[in-house]
């Protein structure tokens, strides 16, 4: 009810939706998010917030692991 077409997103492809600072953002004070439909149940899918418990430092290292994790763009061949 949360995700388009009732999916979760692959983590790999959190570099596509997301900024470095976006993701860090987002890894320190989590979310709840709102239904796309509200006659719906309540979303089943939510992001912790890891702002308490992992330092800054700790949460730059997550969001560049994930951001890592995108396939490798395609070179030019000029």
């Amino acid at each position: 009810n949360n995700f388009h077409g009732n999916q979760i997103p692959a983590v790999y492809k959190v570099a596509e939706g997301y900024t470095f600072d976006e993701l860090a953002k987002r890894i320190r004070s989590g979310r709840i998010p709102e239904p796309q439909d509200p006659s719906l149940p309540p979303p089943k899918v939510a992001m912790p917030a890891w702002g308490k418990v992992l330092d800054d430092g700790e949460i730059a290292s997550v969001a560049q692991y994930l951001m890592s994790l995108a396939p490798p763009k395609p070179k030019d061949d000029f």
